[in-house]
């Protein structure tokens, strides 16, 4: 999914015994199983087992991501899933047709948050759009069991519960970040702001998006200097300062050490 709602609208989606994963990059929308509602919200993965669901959304949602529905008995053959190895609560999404009430939610990870976005913005023409599609499911399913594996230790609602509570931390310093693009808190200050200590900040950022907290924060300030050009409505000093850089000489350094070219304004 790739669009704007221009309408509010509902979606009845059907399946029979399907593991199915989706990975929101942006938007909320509200499912509806046959006993409860879930938000579906950007950053984080959704694993569900649903016989059906009914998606509903609000007009004015900007939704921007994948949905991968994958035979149950497959996945655990083909992907190697061991439900034994999985936090107990979540055993009857992969052992039973029936699957789980509820979806399980897990953080994205950094790089298939990589592979989602690559997905989006394939361009290729067939056959090569195809494998090139399949090859990045391979690598986002293949991820998705790995980190399912690795939460095999939070067995037992209270570790469940610490570990999500770590997951939301990582989020929510995610999001300072991504707001404080000018003057971004230091390591020590954002781990304070969050809650967590600064070795469980760094190992967080690391497990979900693939780099430090500082090399995170360094991308967004980046990204947002390369958009704010593109756009060519600032100057390029306006622009350093807007991502907290204090002399041109220090922004054009930084910008020609992440990008490789110098910053510079598209030509009219």
């Amino acid at each position: 999914m790739d669009y704007e709602t221009l309408l509010p609208y509902e979606l009845m989606i059907e399946r029979a015994d399907m593991v199915c994963v989706q990975i929101m990059l942006a938007g909320t929308y509200m499912r509806w199983s046959a006993v409860r509602s879930q938000i579906v919200e950007s950053s984080m993965t959704s694993i569900s087992n649903l016989p059906e669901s009914l998606s509903v959304t609000n007009a004015g949602q900007k939704l921007q991501g994948i949905w991968i529905a994958c035979d149950r008995r497959h996945f655990l053959s083909r992907y190697g899933l061991q439900p034994d190895m999985v936090p107990t609560d979540y055993v009857p999404l992969f052992q039973s047709a029936r699957g789980m009430p509820v979806a399980i939610e897990l953080a994205t990870q950094g790089p298939n948050i990589v592979a989602a976005q690559e997905i989006l913005s394939c361009r290729m023409k067939e056959p090569l759009n195809s494998l090139y599609v399949a090859a990045k499911v391979t690598e986002i399913l293949c991820n998705v069991v790995a980190q399912l594996h690795s939460i095999a230790g939070a067995r037992g609602p209270g570790r469940i519960h610490r570990w999500e509570a770590t997951q939301q931390a990582i989020g929510a310093a995610a999001e300072i970040y991504r707001r404080t693009l000018s003057t971004p808190p230091t390591v020590d200050e954002l781990a304070q702001k969050v809650g967590l200590n600064r070795n469980m900040l760094t190992a967080g950022f690391k497990a979900r998006f693939g780099a430090t907290p500082n090399a995170f924060a360094h991308a967004l300030r980046m990204r947002e200097a390369k958009t704010l050009l593109d756009g060519g409505h600032l100057s390029i000093s306006d622009i350093a300062r807007s991502v907290g850089y204090s002399s041109y000489a220090s922004f054009a350094h930084a910008f020609h050490a992440y990008y490789g070219v110098p910053p510079k304004k598209p030509t009219v």
